[in-house]
């Protein structure tokens, strides 16, 4: 079987030279290097970031008029402007408007669960769900209720085609979800105008503003889905992809599941009993748990940059390399995160990594599930607020059990694309505490 860019740069040639900073390889004419040396890392991302602030995934804005818009596709000047247009739809002030809408929904999946449970014919009380699909209908309520401003139903049906399933190895936004997405704000935005729904402090709210004609006063619509898009992209697919390895690891890991629920109920306790901003931002183990989820999984398994400029690269082991503009480099998340020069026991899943005890040994440049410097994910912050509530419901009052239908040990799809995708189906069984067996 032939392998993605994502599988090939972080497995299939990232031990090839294990003490080696960096290697060249060719895409077709185009030279690349991928990059193994966390001072490089950091001189391309931070130091000398201006020589190398064109990724090179970029999208045809003909062809993909919602992603193209998104930061991560964008090149010179134009990711700057769509990226403080996103940031000022996630302020501070708007995450806990977005976290609000987190703790309803957070309501309905515990009532989704207990539906699903209570409809089951198991006699043990357990039930088996893909945990993808499952974690997945959370983090597209939010979305849709944070970046589209409507109820996205995701709980009300039995079996709903999961459009994540999809995307996960593609990497353009299909015309028919283009024309949703455009139609669903067109909608929003109209009710809003018209006075058929009440005013909004969100993040379409927020958006549509900065996406005003000063001239005209007409809000354009097209690139306020673009907009939406992208909190979709960020919200729901990497989110949804990110909850269901985590959810593996807390089912495999019984005594990690058993101190995280103690700790969410302990955190939930001190802030009576609600799922506020200030609760899930106390959920600090609840954090190390998703970190080291990450480390091992990152949504994106690599990051690709693009020189602008010739640059002297000077690698931890001697190696130099005059970088000419048009070269490629490659940043293997992946395999930098399992890389025993800089992690013990690599492969082990161990939240404790991320402690605060730990904090000082940590190398923010091996450790890159959000990216880093200037172009850093711009929705982290939001990212990590819904898997938090997404997995306190989930521990709280059940327990989780990696399903014997999941293939083991969990590896990565050698046809990942653009996503980090599991090889199979992570199948989890969930039965209630006072059940479980």
């Amino acid at each position: 079987m032939r392998s993605s860019f994502l599988y090939m740069f972080n497995i299939d040639f990232y031990h090839l030279f294990p003490n080696s900073s960096m290697m060249g390889y060719y895409n077709f004419s185009v030279p690349g290097i991928i990059i193994r040396d966390p001072k490089l890392i950091k001189q391309i991302m931070t130091t000398e970031f201006i020589n190398f602030s064109k990724n090179t995934s970029s999208l045809d804005h003909n062809l993909d008029p919602l992603l193209s818009t998104n930061p991560f596709f964008t090149s010179d000047d134009q990711w700057k402007k769509n990226r403080t247009i996103l940031l000022n739809g996630l302020t501070s002030q708007k995450l806990k408007v977005i976290a609000l809408g987190i703790s309803s929904v957070a309501d309905e999946f515990t009532n989704y669960l207990e539906q699903l449970i209570t409809s089951s014919s198991s006699k043990s009380g357990a039930i088996t769900v893909n945990a993808l699909e499952l974690l997945s209908r959370f983090t597209a309520q939010v979305v849709a209720i944070g970046g589209f401003g409507i109820n996205g139903k995701s709980f009300n049906t039995e079996e709903t085609e999961t459009f994540e399933t999809k995307i996960l190895r593609v990497r353009f936004m299909p015309k028919k979800i283009y024309h949703y997405f455009v139609n669903i704000i067109k909608t929003v935005l109209e009710a809003r105008s018209n006075g058929n729904q009440n005013p909004h402090n969100d993040f379409i709210q927020k958006v549509s503003e900065f996406c005003r004609n000063e001239e005209t006063g007409k809000i354009d619509e097209v690139l306020v889905a673009s907009h939406a898009a992208s909190f979709f992209l960020d919200g729901y697919i990497t989110s949804g992809v990110t909850l269901a390895f985590t959810a593996y690891q807390i089912a495999k890991h019984g005594e990690v599941q058993e101190k995280l629920r103690q700790h969410v109920i302990e955190i939930l306790k001190k802030n009576d009993g609600k799922l506020t901003y200030q609760t899930l931002e106390d959920m600090k183990y609840m954090e190390q748990v998703i970190y080291e989820s990450m480390r091992l999984f990152p949504a994106l398994g690599y990051l690709g940059k693009v020189c602008t400029k010739e640059t002297k690269l000077v690698g931890s082991d001697g190696v130099e390399c005059c970088v000419k503009p048009g070269t490629e480099m490659i940043i293997p998340v992946f395999g930098l995160h399992r890389d025993q020069k800089y992690w013990d026991n690599p492969e082990l899943f161990d939240p404790e990594r991320f402690s605060p005890d730990n904090a000082g040994n940590l190398n923010k440049f091996v450790f890159l599930p959000f990216g880093g410097g200037p172009r850093q994910c711009v929705g982290m912050r939001v990212a990590i607020m819904q898997m938090k509530a997404a997995l306190a419901m989930l521990v709280k009052d059940y327990w989780i059990e990696v399903d014997r239908k999941t293939d083991e040990p969990l590896r990565v799809h050698k046809l990942s694309g653009l996503f980090t995708a599991p090889h199979s189906d992570i199948w989890i069984r969930v039965c209630k505490l006072k059940d479980r067996k």
